[in-house]
Formats: C-alpha cells, sequence, structure tokens
C-alpha cells in the first residue's frame, strides 16, 4: 500500500469501538492489524478525497477523521475472516456513499477550501425591449429576418 498520511488514529478507534473492543480484533497482531487498518482506511478516504482536496488540508478534518475511523473498525471488524456487525456494515456504507457524493462533486467536505480556483459564475438578463430584434450569429444562423433591426454578436466566432 503507499504511504498516506494516516487520516485516524489508535485512539480515535479505541474511543468508538472501546480498548476492549480493539483489543479482541487485533490479539492476533496488536501493532500491525491496527497499523494496517488505519492504513486502508486512510487510503480508502485519500481515493476517494484526494482528487478535490490536498492531503494536508484532509488530515486536519474532523470530518475525514470520522469517516477514516467508520472505515478502519469496518477493517478491524472482518480481520481472520470474521462477520462485520450489522450496524458497523451499515455505518461503513453509508460512510462510502457520502465519500462518492464527494469524490462525483455532490458534496463537499465540512469546512475545508478545495484549493482549486473554481471559475467564476455569472448571471446573464435578457432585456426585453418595446422593439424586437435580432440577434445573429453567423456560426448558425440560416438566413435574415425582414423589417427587424439586426443586432450582430461580435463576440462569436467568424464563420469560415
Amino acid at each position: 500500500m503507499a504511504n498516506v498520511t494516516a487520516l485516524t488514529s489508535s485512539t480515535q478507534i479505541a474511543k468508538r469501538l472501546s480498548t476492549t473492543g480493539v483489543n479482541l480484533r487485533t490479539d492476533h497482531d496488536p501493532t500491525g492489524s491496527l497499523a494496517e487498518a488505519i492504513t486502508a482506511a486512510s487510503n480508502d478516504v485519500a481515493f476517494h478525497l484526494a482528487s478535490r482536496y490536498p492531503l494536508a488540508s484532509l488530515a486536519t478534518s474532523d470530518w475525514v477523521a470520522s469517516k477514516t475511523t467508520t472505515i478502519a473498525i469496518w477493517y478491524l471488524c472482518q480481520w481472520r475472516n470474521n462477520a462485520v456487525p450489522k450496524s458497523v456494515q451499515e455505518m461503513y456504507e453509508g460512510v462510502i456513499k457520502e465519500l462518492q457524493q464527494v469524490q462525483s462533486g455532490k458534496g463537499n467536505v465540512p469546512g475545508l477550501d478545495s484549493g482549486k480556483i473554481l471559475p467564476q459564475v455569472v448571471t446573464q438578463r435578457t432585456a426585453w425591449d418595446r422593439f424586437p430584434k435580432e440577434r445573429v450569429v453567423d456560426s448558425s444562423s440560416t438566413g435574415r429576418g425582414e423589417g427587424i433591426i439586426e443586432y450582430r454578436d461580435y463576440r462569436e466566432p467568424n464563420p469560415i
């Protein structure tokens, strides 16, 4: 696995799962399996969010830490081919859906700026005049109207 900044900690996992819960799931390899779960969860979150947010920003977000903790708990629960509890599975699926929404641009990480410069959006309004005008766009116009004042849009590319 790639070395990604850890987006959660063993303390956060123990707060949610309890120290005994962590010990029961990692008794075969106390340090290695917990570190592996944190790394795997951090990689999953980075996979979904790193295209929109810098990793340094993700590491400072409580929202990201909470989601990464849920994923790490899911990994710990399935070690040694154990069945994942239904509540953990439902939380995991909810987190993955949220991460996918952020990844697709339908949501944002609360409190984080994407660090990308987004284009300015300008609202354009059409003014309705008392006397109609014809707007001529050379690239798509098929002819000229009669008896209507012509307005030529000079920002449109010239026809070839």
